[in-house]
């Protein structure tokens, strides 16, 4: 599952356009990924509030999915879209 979700992320972030360089040294630096359980309110609320906006929504393929919901703007990241502050984050922090 860890192989598989870091290939997709890999593969999205390509498609919005961050550069390939940033994307290795962001999963380099990210290392070994852990998929599991969170007690965290703020994002199961997020979690939920996501699965409700996608509910009767249909994509040909997930990365269209993760698109559509990372360019909803969230209260807990400013009311921004949360893939402009992903990729302001990466230049910031590897550029």
């Amino acid at each position: 599952m860890q192989e598989k979700f870091i290939s997709e992320l890999k593969e999205y972030l390509l498609l919005e356009g961050v550069r390939r360089s940033l994307v290795n040294k962001y999963l380099f630096e990210a290392g070994e990924v852990c998929i599991g359980k969170t007690n965290v309110k703020s994002v199961l609320g997020t979690m939920t509030e996501m699965s409700l906006y996608c509910r009767n929504a249909e994509f040909d393929h997930t990365l269209d999915l993760s698109a559509w919901l990372n360019s909803m703007i969230y209260k807990p990241i400013d009311y921004e879209e949360p893939i402009k502050v992903f990729k302001k984050t990466l230049e910031r922090k590897y550029s």
